[in-house]
Parts: structure tokens; sequence; C-alpha cells
């Protein structure tokens, strides 16, 4: 399948236009007409993941952070962004970054599942149907606030969690 049929079937569900200004959505390097085999996620495209990548013969890495947040004036092997480039290039791997567009339409709302949340609402709303960062929600039956924050620090891996009582 092409690169460019991939991103379409990703920006029908998480459309570039929910990402926040600042941010920098979508193809970061790569040609949009790659056939792509192998798909590898990441939460950054770090030189450790980029090898593993490589090494796992992947022809599109998907990011969660974009490998490029501001304009680039030069690409050299001296730069940990410029190296980083230079071998998605040379490997021909085409690399795809879905930030704040996948924070706003899901991650909130995957949050609030793994952390057993009801009545869940948007604190930020950042487009005009109402969707954006942040949300708040309810227990899902009462409990008390040091065993909460306990049982949420599992099923999101943390080893500490800021909680915000209201």
């Amino acid at each position: 399948m092409r690169c460019a049929d991939i991103l379409h079937v990703i920006e029908e569900h998480y459309p570039l236009s929910y990402a926040l200004d600042w941010d920098n959505c979508g193809l970061q390097t790569g040609r949009f007409d790659k056939d792509v085999q192998t798909i590898y996620i990441a939460l950054d495209a770090g030189d450790a993941v980029i090898a593993d990548a490589v090494i796992n013969h992947a022809d599109l890495l998907i990011t969660h952070h974009p490998l490029l947040f501001n304009g680039i004036k030069q690409i050299h092997d001296q730069d940990f962004i410029g190296r980083r480039i230079i071998e998605l290039i040379q490997k021909e791997m085409c690399c795809y970054a879905m930030h704040t567009n996948y924070d706003v339409l899901r991650m909130a709302e995957v949050a609030a599942q793994m952390l057993q949340l009801k009545k869940t609402k948007v604190l930020e709303a950042t487009s005009e149907d109402g969707k954006g960062l942040d949300s708040m929600g309810c227990c899902r039956r009462q409990c008390r606030f040091f065993s909460f924050a306990n049982r949420s620090s599992k099923p999101l891996s943390c080893r500490a969690c800021r909680f915000m009582v209201m």
C-alpha cells in the first residue's frame, strides 16, 4: 500500500485540521508514493527508535511527537535532528507525526477509559466542534483520593501522577 493511502486513512480519523497552530503534524520525511509493507509506531523518532525501525525493515515510522517542530536551516551529521533526517532518507523510510491532532481527538478519551472515568468533559476547547485538550471526569465509584491516585498511576505506567481537586 502506498504511504499516501495509509496517511489518508489516518487523517480520516485524525484530521490535521485538529492540530494546534504551533504544531507540525503530518509527513515529516519521505515520499507519498513510497510502497509501505512495514509500519513502526513510537512516541518519538529518536536515534534508538530509528535504528530499531531500520532493523525491522520499516517503511513508515509513525510517531506521536514530530521530528521537526521548527524550520530547519541546515541538515548535516553534526546535529541530532540532521542525523535523524539523513538516516530516514538514506533508508527510504517515511516519518509521520500525529501529535496534537491525536491529542485533541483521542488521547483524553483513552486516558479516561484507562482511569475508568465517567461524565468526562473537555476543559479547553480548541476546535469549533468543542473538541480540545485537557479533560476532567468523575470516578465510577466513590473512593479515597490516595487510593484513586495509586490505582491511576498503574494503567498509565507512571511513577507519579498530579491531580487537581475541584
